[in-house]
């Protein structure tokens, strides 16, 4: 994925991998992700985006949790430590 605005830009490459996971009837999703940042943006410097980039994808898979469950009662938490 690419974008472009007047603060810079960013590309993203994300790979996503789904599996049978632990526990019956489960998947496991794995992921990684590389971004370049340019521009203004990319001032900010590599700690302070590493740290917002890690936020972001907690809070998403935070919510792809609470979503999923709203479809399955019974299913078992994700620990915050997994998702962190």
């Amino acid at each position: 994925m690419e974008g472009r605005g007047r603060c810079g830009q960013l590309n993203l490459d994300l790979r996503v991998e789904l599996e049978d996971g632990w526990h019956c009837d489960t998947t496991a999703l794995r992921y990684q992700a590389h971004a370049g940042v340019k521009g203004l943006v990319a001032r900010l410097g590599s700690p302070t985006l590493t740290v917002a980039g890690g936020r972001l994808t907690g809070c998403f898979f935070r919510e792809l949790d609470r979503s999923l469950r709203s479809f399955r009662y019974d299913a078992p938490a994700i620990p915050a430590a997994a998702l962190a």
